[in-house]
């Protein structure tokens, strides 16, 4: 129940986050920051890595679970680690109702 609880509120706390931020510094911002390069495209390129192992990692767990992965991979590039998130919480409930 603690895990579920402690994905929730990471999957909830960061997507309000990224709203405020698309909502306040426009929803394409970003890209003008990683033109600069450096750093920014040193975080950008990160997370593209960390996406990628995501996906390498969650598609066979999803389908030892019996979870259709491809609408947690097909978001992730569009709404980031909101889908990842997104697919833990489904995962823990997912799982929490088996149980129950």
């Amino acid at each position: 129940m603690v895990r579920i609880a402690l994905s929730v509120v990471a999957f909830l706390a960061f997507t309000v986050y990224t709203v405020t931020v698309a909502i306040n510094h426009n929803v394409l911002g970003f890209l003008a920051d990683h033109e600069k390069g450096g750093w920014s495209l040193q975080i950008f390129i990160d997370l593209v890595c960390a996406a990628i192992c995501f996906w390498i990692v969650a598609v066979p767990d999803a389908k030892s679970r019996k979870i259709n992965p491809w609408p947690f991979v097909i978001a992730t590039p569009v709404v980031g680690s909101i889908a990842i998130l997104a697919y833990f919480v489904y995962r823990s409930v997912r799982e929490l109702k088996s149980t129950s």
